[in-house]
């Protein structure tokens, strides 16, 4: 279920973070601007059936609020 969650959060940020690329690419940002803690995360070698988590950080840098209206994993 935690993998799931995972995946769904990555998923979320990945597709926030492709909508907010050509935002970032312009002198001045108006509207929400997201900026994740890292883009990726590699678990190394683990053991079959081991649960894992970790936590992306999601920081709006923009002048309004940022929306996550849909999530799905890939």
């Amino acid at each position: 279920m935690k993998i799931c969650r995972l995946a769904l959060v990555l998923a979320a940020a990945f597709l926030v973070h492709l909508n907010a690329v050509p935002a970032a690419c312009s002198d001045k940002v108006s509207g929400p601007l997201i900026q994740l803690s890292e883009r990726n995360h590699n678990f190394g070698e683990v053991d079959e059936g081991a649960l894992l988590e970790h936590t992306f950080k999601v920081f709006n840098r923009g002048d309004q609020p940022l929306h996550i209206d849909k999530v799905s994993p890939s």
